[in-house]
């Protein structure tokens, strides 16, 4: 039995200690690890890191261009969006 609680006690400081490194919250990594044991520590590795402006610590949408918070630029490039209307032949319809 106290091997049980030694190896979620160690569950919960590797998930924590992972999503740290990959720049999330070291607290919900060690309640997951606790709560979920080595599964938690399973999610820890397999989840993406959560993507946050670099200069008000905010998240952010992973496809935002501009912090919707402190609207600093985030250095990414927005995808260009057909108009409607519009043709890939620069606006004008091939017959």
């Amino acid at each position: 039995m106290a091997y049980l609680f030694v190896l979620w006690f160690l569950c919960a400081f590797a998930a924590a200690l992972i999503r740290q490194r990959k720049g999330g919250s070291a607290a919900a990594g060690a309640a997951l690890g606790f709560i979920l044991g080595p599964v938690g520590v399973l999610i820890a590795l397999l989840t993406k890191p959560p993507s946050v402006c670099p200069t008000c610590r905010s998240p952010v949408d992973a496809g935002s261009v501009t912090c919707p918070r402190c609207q600093a630029y985030l250095g990414r490039t927005a995808s260009p969006r057909p108009t409607p209307g519009s043709t890939e032949s620069g606006g004008r319809e091939e017959r």
